[in-house]
């Protein structure tokens, strides 16, 4: 499967997810969005790609890279790996 959109894997009861989702929407970056607390299908892809445990936000670049509560700064380094992004002020 090639991923087009970033898959993020969260709950609705996590700042640092609203967070992220707000950082993707900020710079339009696309991604797909799997709640864990409402979709069981969703909670076990991310017990199978985080052994672990589950922790959220998780997300599935779609070069493949997983970043698992990624800070601003590391995220921003993700997205703008494609040189597309503005600086950040």
């Amino acid at each position: 499967m090639v991923l087009t959109a970033i898959l993020v894997y969260s709950t609705n009861l996590c700042a640092d997810c609203a967070r992220v989702k707000h950082l993707l929407s900020r710079f339009s970056a696309p991604y797909i969005e799997h709640n864990i607390l409402l979709d069981e299908d969703a909670y076990d892809d991310l017990l199978r790609l985080s052994p672990s445990g589950p922790r959220v936000p998780t997300l599935i670049m779609p070069d493949g890279t997983m970043l698992i509560e990624p800070d601003n700064a590391t995220l921003y380094a993700c997205l703008a790996g494609n040189g597309n992004l503005p600086e950040l002020d």
